[in-house]
Formats: structure tokens, C-alpha cells, sequence
């Protein structure tokens, strides 16, 4: 959901800061323009992010590029008409959120186009906002300044990003500014920005990416550590973050974990992570303040997948679960949440495509369908331990819980 920021908050999968604690748990999951991805990370602050903040609202929507430039450009597209359907969220926050997806091309009804919608009351209502001058999945093949993911970092501050192209908000999405090169995964917290930069654009078969910090709102980018990865999940919660890095879906190997206990600053390296708990890989990860991180770890077999919890930081894994009462296809899956309050997952358990809902509420040691949602979950992400959303309905319909998934609300737009 979110990506916090200025204050410690949760995390997305990805939460972010703000007057509470929450859980960064990022959970971007990326490789080339997928629109298939998990977003998760929440925060709640005066303003984080998991992409997006308020703009200037044209009409509501009812119920039912990388590349160096010579300087940044401001650019902003004009809100696209109905039909919109949610890739990506980000909340600031219970009350500040952004949507990024696409909708009917104002101009051209018969086309899609990007666009962008703003919240201010939890998600109850939501408005028209202009989306940055960029390709989205679903309204173009993304060849080139193609957007995945939004991240507000506080209710004026924002990313918008996909590994080609960058984008930069500090008025809370009203416009936005072109930045160079790109990110394959970013979420924003404790007061700094973590991204992960395939180093070079295009690749398919694995990528290096540079693994870079920068102060919330600020273009100075830092280099921390290279990683290696065909795929990579980023989370972080209080200071603490993560980048899973996964082989191929389809070849051999172990996932790398990768952890930072300083806010992105010096990593380590944990070897094959579920290892020592009879695992096969790590497929997912959720990270919680007080070094509290889950890991969604796959076996040999497609119901051989479980849980595992570390509360140090991942230093030390253990399972909390056997034999997840659901099939886990390899990859893509998406974990969001604090293991001492609110998990959610997503996951392939459709045989004919598109992924199912669960949450837990004991450290993962027991899982139940979220019954409400419908249709294909996309996204899923957690901003404390009581409050969670879902992107369902093949992005038609947004799925809130403030009870820690005892009660659901949809907002479902036209």
C-alpha cells in the first residue's frame, strides 16, 4: 500500500511514517513492465508514501524515462475520463491516499490511458488527479517512460516510477517532474528514500541493480550496494530494510536476502534464507518496525510453502507455519504486513489465472481467504496492524479493513 516516510510508520509492501508506527513492507515485485505487481507500503505521517499525495481534483469517481536529461522537466498529463482500474496505491497515513492505473483516454473513449486518483478520507471517495506524462501497463506496451508504481513519502512528496522512468511530485501529485533514469522498486521511510536502479535499461534475463538512498524530496542520490537479480523485493520497516533478491522463476538457485539496519546506508548478506528452515527460496517478503520481517519461503513442491518469521532482523528465521493450506505458484507472489498484527498475501491459487487474497493475524501460523474480495487480486498492502487494503475485481474495486481484516469495505469505481 504505502511507502512511509518522514516519520517511522508502516510499510508496504511497503508503510511509511507518520504519527504511527507502522510497517513498511514494500513489496514491489518487478520485472520489465508487468502490471502484475503487490504494492504494500503504508505509512502514516503528516505525509509517506507508497507513491502519491492530494491534487487538484477534477471530476469524482462514483461508487457502484530513462534517460539523462539535461534538466528536469515539468510535466503533467491531463486526467484521463471513466473505467478507471487501480495498479498501484499509496497512503500517507489513514486518511491521504493515491491511486495509479488507467481509464478511458477523455478523448478517444475506445483507448486507455493513465491515469490517477486522490483520496482524502481513507478511501470512502475518490477524485480525479493528473497522472505524470508517462506510459502505464494497459494503456501501452511500455517501450518507453513507462510507469508501475507510485510512493507518496508525505502528503506533498511523491514517486512515480518504473525501471525506465523516474517522476517527481512536492505538491502532493498536482504536478509532476521528469527525473533521470529510472527504479525498479523504491519505498520511503524514517526520513530517506530507498530505490533499487536496474543499471542498465532493458534487461531481460537478470538485472544489476545499483541500490541507492536519498533524503525524502531530495534528486542527490547516493550509491549503497550492487545486487544481482532477475527479480527483487524491496521492504522496510522502522530503519530497517530488506531487498530479496530471486533467481530465475524457472532455473535453479537460492534467493539472496539482503539487510540494512541503518536505512539503507551498509546491507548484509543472508545466503539462501529459508534454508535453515527447510525452504527452498524466499519468494516474498514483509518487514515490520523492531526488526520484525516475514518471508514467504517456497519447497520442491507447489503446496510445499510456508512462513517464516525472524524478530532480528532476518538474521534468524523461523518457520511459522507448514504446508500453507493454499497453492503457491513460484513467483509472482506478494506478502504485506507486520507478523505481530496484520499479514496479507496474494498469490497464483487460481488454475485459470489471477491470484487469491489471505490474511493472518498470529505470526502466520494460520491463514484464511479474504472472502470479500472478487476477482483477480493485483496488489495487497498493509498500513498498521489493523488497517489493509486490497486491489480486486482486476483493479475495478479497492478493499479496506481498519479491523485487521474482520470487516471489509469496497469502493468500486465507474
Amino acid at each position: 500500500m504505502n511507502t512511509p516516510a518522514a516519520t517511522p510508520g508502516c510499510g508496504r509492501t511497503g508503510i511509511h511514517p507518520a504519527a504511527v508506527g507502522l510497517i513498511a513492507a514494500a513489496a514491489v515485485v518487478l520485472a520489465g513492465c508487468s502490471s502484475t505487481s503487490a504494492g504494500t507500503a503504508p505509512s502514516t505521517h503528516a505525509a509517506p508514501s507508497t507513491h502519491a499525495a492530494p491534487a487538484t481534483h477534477a471530476a469524482p469517481a462514483t461508487h457502484s524515462a530513462a534517460a539523462t536529461h539535461t534538466g528536469p522537466t515539468a510535466v503533467s498529463a491531463p486526467p484521463a475520463s471513466t473505467g478507471f482500474r487501480a495498479l498501484d496505491l499509496s497512503f500517507v497515513g489513514d486518511a491521504d491516499g493515491w491511486a495509479l492505473g488507467t481509464a478511458q483516454c477523455a478523448s478517444r473513449p475506445r483507448h486507455r490511458c493513465a491515469a490517477m486518483r486522490r483520496t482524502t478520507d481513507g478511501g470512502e471517495h475518490w477524485t480525479s488527479a493528473p497522472p505524470p506524462a508517462a506510459n502505464v501497463p494497459g494503456a501501452s506496451d511500455c517501450a518507453t517512460a513507462c510507469i508501475e508504481h507510485i510512493r507518496f513519502a508525505t502528503r506533498h512528496i511523491g514517486y512515480a516510477f518504473g525501471p525506465g522512468a523516474f517522476f517527481t511530485t512536492s505538491d502532493g501529485g498536482e504536478h509532476w517532474t521528469k527525473q533521470p533514469g529510472g527504479a525498479e522498486a523504491l519505498e520511503s521511510l524514517d526520513g530517506n528514500v530507498i530505490r533499487a536502479r536496474p543499471v542498465v535499461n532493458g534487461c531481460t534475463l537478470g538485472c544489476e541493480y545499483s541500490i541507492e538512498t536519498a533524503p525524502i524530496g531530495s534528486r542527490q542520490w547516493r550509491p549503497r550496494e550492487q545486487i544481482w537479480s532477475y527479480q527483487l523485493v524491496l521492504a522496510r520497516g522502522g530503519s530497517d530494510g530488506y531487498v530479496l533478491a530471486l533467481p530465475h522463476f524457472s532455473g535453479n538457485g537460492p534467493s539472496t536476502l539482503y539487510r540494512s539496519s541503518d536505512d539503507g546506508t551498509f546491507w548484509r548478506v543472508t545466503p539462501h534464507p529459508c534454508r535453515d528452515v527447510g525452504g527452498y527460496r524466499g519468494v516474498a517478503i514483509a518487514a515490520a518496525p523492531d526488526g520484525r520481517v516475514s518471508v514467504l519461503c517456497t519447497g520442491p513442491g507447489e503446496r510445499d510453502s510456508f512462513i517464516a518469521v525472524s524478530t532480528d532482523d532476518g538474521a534468524q528465521l523461523h518457520a511459522a507455519a507448514r504446508a500453507l493450506p493454499f497453492r503457491i505458484a513460484m513467483f509472482p507472489a506478494v506478502l504485506a504486513g507486520d507478523p505481530h498484527g496484520l499479514l496479507l498475501a496474494a498469490w497464483d491459487d487460481n488454475p485459470g489465472g489471477g491470484r487469491g487474497a489471505y490474511l493472518s493475524t498470529d505470526s502466520g501460523r494460520t491463514w484464511a481467504p479474504v472472502a470479500a474480495s472478487k476477482g483477480a487480486v493485483t496488489w495487497v498492502g498493509v498500513e498498521s496492524r489493523t488497517v489493509g487494503r486490497i486491489i480486486g475485481d482486476n483493479g475495478r474495486t479497492i478493499w479496506t479493513t481498519n479491523d485487521a481484516g474482520a470487516l471489509w469495505t469496497p469502493f468500486t469505481f465507474s
